[in-house]
């Protein structure tokens, strides 16, 4: 969810004309939102995983 924070935080800054690294937020934000479908998504499946590359959708215990 830091994604979405950063989101968030992006939006408040712009409603309320917050000075902020607008442009530095929305990098960082795309680059956790990049990772997340890259290396935390089944490729075949498209279910979100707990750890990178991972197949399951729960560590094995």
């Amino acid at each position: 969810m830091c994604w979405v924070a950063l989101d968030r935080a992006i939006q408040l800054a712009k409603k309320r004309s917050l000075p902020a690294p607008i442009v530095r937020w929305a990098e960082c934000r795309d680059a956790i939102n990049a990772d997340v479908w890259d290396n935390f998504s089944h490729p075949a499946h498209g279910y979100f995983v707990q750890e990178r590359g991972e197949q399951n959708l729960t560590p094995p215990f």
